[in-house]
């Protein structure tokens, strides 16, 4: 039985060797530095590991500043998330009606409208003029544009829905 012939060799790269595994860091160096590096002179190993421990170095610090950051930012999302839990809670035990002073700015009485500006709902809003759904139309019979009224405000779904209204004097 006959061997079979060997396989010829093939070589992939046919640009020479370099003399130092840090050539191409070398003429990095060489561009960079040409002050210290001239065209003709040989560099050193050591040369080219400074510029790579700096490298080395400023990656390891953008990799500790990353993991620093992530860390203040979790912890501020926690204390966030526990001052939004906090507020709920509040919202969720406090008195769900206002009775709250305003003078009326128009009523729609086919929409079931009255448009108001108030006083501030005692820690819900500051005093603005606002649009109100009325829970029943007959509310709104006999009030008429700058009447002064005090009326009784209850959140209902996304709306915040009149279930009083009278005239103040």
């Amino acid at each position: 039985m006959k061997k079979p012939a060997p396989l010829p060799r093939i070589q992939i790269n046919s640009a020479p060797r370099s003399e130092t595994p840090y050539a191409p860091l070398n003429a990095l160096v060489r561009t960079l530095f040409p002050a210290r590096c001239p065209a003709g002179a040989p560099l050193r190993d050591s040369d080219s590991m400074r510029i790579y421990g700096v490298v080395v170095v400023t990656n390891l610090a953008f990799a500790l500043g990353f993991v620093c950051g992530y860390v203040w930012w979790q912890s501020d999302v926690e204390r966030l998330r526990r001052e939004l839990d906090g507020s709920r809670a509040q919202l969720a035990a406090a008195a769900r009606t206002w009775t709250v002073k305003g003078i009326v700015r128009a009523v729609v009485k086919d929409e079931g409208l009255v448009v108001i500006t108030h006083e501030p709902f005692a820690g819900m809003t500051a005093p603005m003029t606002m649009a109100f759904r009325v829970k029943d139309r007959r509310l709104v019979e006999g009030v008429e544009s700058g009447d002064r009224v005090d009326f009784t405000v209850v959140p209902e779904g996304t709306e915040l829905l009149v279930n009083a209204l009278r005239k103040s004097p």
